[in-house]
């Protein structure tokens, strides 16, 4: 049963009996997958650089 859920979840399984296009929205998770990695990119060096930033400031303070 464990099983029929979890290939239920990486949608091999369509309970409905309509067949998904896997090629659509497999490239449709890539490209939010990249946007996400970008985004969580661009915070940690956001992050980074008032990291860096702050801890100059208050250095020379």
């Amino acid at each position: 049963m464990m099983e029929l859920g979890k290939e239920h979840m990486m949608g091999k399984v369509e309970l409905s009996g309509r067949t998904k296009k896997p090629a659509q929205s497999q490239t449709r998770n890539e490209e939010h997958f990249k946007t996400v990695l970008k985004t969580v990119r661009q915070e940690r060096e956001l992050r980074e650089r008032n990291r860096v930033k702050n801890f100059l400031t208050f250095k020379s303070a």
